[in-house]
């Protein structure tokens, strides 16, 4: 839609406006000889060619049809002389009038990934490896600091269109007033606390497009001392007065903010709300037209304010409505063609690379700008691009420990600083989750996170299961080295389990198993995926029969001393169905000063200790990878494998693998299609499976596995069974991300039926995250 308005104000109608430049521009030509027998001093002035303004907007997604209109100015010849955007019309009108052109502004915008970069989520492969199995892994969040509960607010921070604003405008980093831009430029917000709406024209251009975009109920507010700013949308979607202030002649506006709504469109709660946000925007933006010469609004009744995904359909149609407007438009730049062609302020060039002299940190309440730069992390003094920058951020985002993290690149004379921006989160959070699964059962999860207690650049974590199989763990950690790689930690953990033995498939024995570990240990973390780690602990096993035949006693109580080494990888890039990376554990142990006790002993069974344990000094090395190779993106292969293995001289019962069930359920268990939950205890283990893995749509997958084994059982507890076991399983599993968190259901089969596992289908169901 376009066209073109006679004013009713003040100013001449833009025909006469035209004629009127026209007419100014060869009336000289007939008058020169008289005024130059009148006066022949006087110096002539040349005439000015009539400036052109143009407006851009907001519109959320619909905004990137602003990118089609100039792709026709440029193609017509028209070079806007200012330019105001409002929200998505910030970031467009913003970035052209530091320098970008249409075409590389529609690569831009179709190389995003929109989902990720308007919200606060980043890829777990770029969370440090010790905030990875809480990172986006909760039902709920708490701020508890100063032991008050604060429910959060559940809107983005725009932590990675910040990020990506911050990237794209560094070409503006010498200038912080914006009517000083090749092409002069401002955007507006609104103030939450005046009502009014508020010019930005100078200082940060990633913070002021960020402000002008920050939706309400999407985007947090952009706060300052005296304001509260929120979506330039709300108040003044058209900022058609300030390009005429500015010194606009003439001006094209592009539209693409909501309309006033029919009633029969409004009877949805969302419409409501969106209508109520905006209504004073859209009864503004009415009162702006009659100041515009040449009025494009593309016709995008099809498309909704959040449909990024449609950037290449939603583009062509800002450019199909500025063709609709060619003649007019080719009849402004042909009478602008009379006039001198104006010198061309240059794009403004992105130093890339450039050179960092000083990093300075604003906004840190808890943690000192000494920490926050060692996480950071990025050469000083020496050539860097702008993706080292962007790492760095990455690596203080990473940590969990910010809200939000923003930057600032300024010249000082020669040298160039660096302005950190951060939010921190809250010295203490509580997480919360529930779930379930067909061997834990019901439960409630709790999480508490606290920062910096009782020594800096440390961390408590507690977390707790409250079921019948019950865990808890505590792990403190303290940071050792600046870039904070290195750290002790001391961690506690207690965990309750089953323990079935089975003969020929069937049930005989069940324990209950009570497994308690403390750990005193140095860890080495290699960039954001790679933990290695080494240490000593002390553990103890108590066995208390539940059912089936007597082992003799009441309860057995084992107590381990260890030295360990291990290495971890972790580049998923997801906690909750991931599609794409690797995930291993590995681990070497030495236990050595066994020692047992038993209680209540039975006088009628025989029980021969030395028999049946050992005490003697034993290596165990475990290992389990998990890896997920995408083939397009929606399908991943998936690939396992697993290995462990006791060297015990006696060959007796002394330590175990407990595999069964889909999940990993604990740290000795051993995942397997086609077993229950625990159906093998194990002394050694070998195996793997291969699977396919299918998304359906963003929330719902399935996967096809198969998987095989090798397993030796050790003489448990008198129970005689089978000591090499090859097995086979099938599965296929079910998954979707609810609101509850993951839901998944696997069925699966036993591919081996000769008596030494139960036969059948399994089922296994988990319902709720997992932390």
């Amino acid at each position: 839609m376009y066209f073109w308005r006679t004013p009713t104000h003040f100013r001449l109608p833009m025909k006469y406006r035209l004629l009127f430049f026209f007419l100014w521009g060869f009336l000289p030509f007939y008058l020169t000889p008289v005024l130059r027998a009148q006066t022949p001093d006087t110096t002539l002035r040349t005439p000015e060619r009539p400036r052109i303004g143009l407006v851009l907007s907001g519109g959320g997604a619909k905004g990137m049809a602003h990118i089609g209109v100039l792709k026709v100015l440029e193609e017509v010849g028209i070079r806007p002389d200012f330019i105001t955007g409002t929200s998505m019309g910030s970031i467009i009108g913003g970035l052209y009038a530091i320098g970008y052109r249409a075409d590389s502004l529609e690569r831009l915008i179709l190389d995003q990934n929109w989902s990720e970069v308007l919200s606060d989520r980043m890829p777990l492969q770029n969370v440090i490896f010790e905030e990875k199995p809480f990172f986006e892994n909760q039902l709920a969040e708490f701020d508890i600091g100063n032991w008050q509960f604060k429910v959060p607010s559940g809107l983005n921070q725009g932590q990675q269109i910040s990020k990506l604003l911050s990237r794209l405008t560094l070409p503006a980093m010498e200038e912080s007033d914006f009517r000083k831009f090749p092409i002069p430029f401002v955007c507006n917000g609104s103030d939450m606390i005046s009502g009014k709406s508020v010019v930005l024209e100078e200082g940060d251009l990633a913070k002021a497009m960020r402000t002008s975009m920050a939706i309400p109920t999407v985007f947090t507010p952009i706060r300052s001392e005296e304001q509260v700013l929120v979506d330039g949308g709300l108040v003044h979607n058209f900022a058609v007065r300030e390009i005429v202030d500015m010194g606009a002649d003439i001006v094209i506006g592009v539209y693409t903010g909501r309309q006033k709504a029919a009633p029969e469109h409004m009877d949805g709660l969302s419409d409501v709300l969106l209508q109520s946000f905006f209504l004073m925007g859209i009864e503004d933006a009415e009162k702006q037209m009659d100041l515009i010469d040449i009025y494009i609004e593309p016709d995008l009744r099809n498309y909704s304010a959040s449909q990024f995904y449609e950037a290449d359909s939603i583009m062509y149609m800002g450019e199909l409505a500025a063709r609709r407007a060619l003649p007019q438009l080719r009849q402004l730049a042909d009478s602008l063609r009379q006039y001198a062609i104006p010198s061309e302020v240059p794009a403004l060039e992105s130093p890339d690379p450039l050179v960092i002299h000083r990093v300075d940190v604003q906004g840190n309440e808890r943690l000192t700008g000494y920490e926050i730069t060692g996480r950071f992390d990025i050469r000083m003094a020496k050539p860097i691009t702008v993706d080292d920058i962007d790492a760095g951020i990455d690596r203080l985002f990473g940590t969990n420990a910010f809200e939000k993290v923003t930057y600032r690149v300024q010249r000082e004379g020669d040298r160039n600083f660096l302005t950190l921006d951060v939010q921190e989160k809250s010295q203490a959070i509580l997480k919360a989750a529930i779930n379930y699964d067909s061997y834990h059962e019901a439960g409630f999860l709790l999480g508490l996170i606290r920062r910096n207690l009782w020594l800096p650049a440390s961390r408590l974590v507690v977390v707790t299961k409250l079921a019948d199989n019950y865990r808890l763990n505590a792990n403190y950690l303290k940071y050792v080295s600046r870039n904070q790689r290195a750290s002790l930690a001391a961690e506690f953990r207690v965990n309750r389990d089953e323990l079935p033995f089975y003969q020929k498939g069937i049930t005989v024995q069940e324990f209950k198993l009570t497994e308690s570990v403390f750990d005193v240990g140095w860890q080495y973390r290699f960039g954001h995926n790679v933990l290695f780690s080494t240490g000593v602990q002390r553990e103890r096993l108590v066995f208390q029969p539940r059912s089936g035949i007597d082992p003799g006693f009441r309860k057995l109580v084992f107590t381990n001393h260890l030295v360990y080494g291990g290495l971890d990888i972790n580049s998923l890039d997801r906690n909750i169905f991931p599609r794409r990376g690797v995930q291993m554990q590995a681990r070497g142990k030495l236990v050595n000063n066994s020692r047992f006790r038993l209680t209540e002993p039975n006088v009628n069974i025989p029980f021969n200790p030395d028999t049946l344990f050992s005490f003697d000094p034993y290596f165990k090395l475990s290992l389990q990878l998990n890896s997920f190779i995408p083939v397009h993106s929606k399908a991943s292969i998936v690939f396992r494998t697993f290995a462990g293995y006791i060297w015990n001289p006696k060959d007796n019962f002394v330590d175990f693998f407990l595999v069964g069930a889909p999940e990993r359920l604990g740290q000795r268990h051993i995942p397997f299609l086609g077993l229950e939950a625990n159906e093998q205890v194990a002394a050694a283990a070998f195996g793997g499976s291969l699977g396919w893995q299918q998304f359906v749509s963003r929330a719902l997958m399935f996967r096809l596995e198969t998987n095989f084994g090798f397993f030796q059982s050790p003489d448990n507890l008198q129970i005689p069974r089978d000591r090499n076991i090859p097995l086979w399983g099938f599965g296929a599993t079910i998954g979707y991300q609810s609101f509850l968190g993951p839901i998944t259901l696997t069925f699966s089969l036993p591919l081996k039926t000769d008596g030494t596992v139960q036969p059948g289908v399994k089922s296994f169901l988990s319902i709720g995250h997992r932390f």
